[in-house]
């Protein structure tokens, strides 16, 4: 599955209200290792074990722990042409569907 760039900044749009709305988070900005390994349908520790060795994106410490930005890891997946198993913010292509076909849907 491809990211579609306009489905992208859509979701990007739906986060940043969400940060400035008050109450509990609904769209998650951040994941961490368990939710990398979920995205790419990894075995439990091989995202821990990409870290290690310096394959995945450079993260964050929250409260001691990694973390990385989703729109960090969709380009990380763009680049690498990792496949994306759990789309938490659904804005990859569905199957079948062309890159340039998601974005004039998503732009109508």
């Amino acid at each position: 599955m491809k990211v579609s760039k306009a489905r992208l900044r859509e979701a990007v749009a739906r986060v940043a209200e969400d940060l400035i709305t008050d109450g509990p988070l609904t769209t998650y900005p951040v994941v961490g290792l368990k939710e990398i390994n979920r995205m790419f349908g990894y075995a439990s520790n091989t995202a821990y074990q990409m870290r290690s060795r310096g394959v995945l994106p450079e993260s964050s410490p929250i409260s001691n722990n990694p973390v990385w930005k989703l729109v960090t890891l969709y380009e990380f997946a763009e680049r690498t042409n990792r496949e994306i198993f759990w789309d938490p913010w659904g804005v990859c292509a569905p199957s079948g569907e062309t890159l340039a076909s998601a974005e004039d849907a998503a732009a109508e």
